[in-house]
């Protein structure tokens, strides 16, 4: 595992809706897997991680990526968990927990999904991305 210097960047995806939520989780594991990155996503339970796991064997259409259901280290490139540790030394994350992560200089990337479908969901999103802020970690924000 490569430890960075700085805290990771931190980039909020907005999701109106759950199709859009699909789309953001399939586009980000398939960009960083076909860009040779390690990568993580972390869900909050066994359902979210066998959700995750169908939803990337069978998205794309065309291809799928290889991926394992990992609850301890392992080497697989993407690996969906419910655990809070950096499993396959990961140099990209996929949070899809409702809680903050604090993995400083573990990680290059944080992905959060900013969440509109309820009043409810934006307001976490919009605390978790303070939180981020106050915690000195560089934030982005793709509307």
């Amino acid at each position: 595992m490569t430890i960075n210097s700085q805290k990771p960047t931190v980039t909020f995806v907005k999701v109106a809706n759950t199709q859009a939520k699909l789309l953001a989780v399939c586009s980000i594991v398939q960009r960083h897997y076909e860009q040779g990155d390690t990568l993580l996503v972390m869900v909050s339970g066994r359902k979210a991680s066998t959700y995750v796991d169908e939803l990337l064997w069978r998205s794309p259409k065309d291809s799928f990526v290889p991926h394992v259901i990992a609850e301890d280290p392992c080497t697989d490139a993407v690996a969906i968990t419910t655990s809070s540790n950096n499993l396959n030394a990961a140099n990209v994350i996929l949070n899809l927990k409702e809680e903050e992560l604090s993995l400083d200089n573990e990680i290059e990337q944080l992905y959060e999904l900013f969440d509109t479908t309820t009043s409810i969901k934006e307001t976490s999103s919009t605390k978790k991305a303070a939180f981020y802020k106050e915690n000195g970690y560089v934030v982005n924000c793709f509307f």
